[in-house]
């Protein structure tokens, strides 16, 4: 089982962070209020709110 975390906020900051938190195997569900930076998360293979649920229909 992949560890999990939860990343709010996915500015400068906090993308880069997840990013490595992907890279190193864990599962990130990230949030943000901005939509295009919860697109991005979504494409580097983190989840999100709302954005991976459409991907899968």
């Amino acid at each position: 089982m992949r560890p999990r975390v939860g990343m709010i906020g996915l500015g400068v900051m906090g993308s880069a962070m997840s990013a490595h938190l992907l890279a190193a195997g864990f599962t990130v569900t990230g949030y943000d209020i901005d939509e295009e930076a919860l697109r991005r998360h979504a494409e580097r293979g983190g989840t999100a709110p709302g954005v991976n649920r459409g991907s899968r229909e």
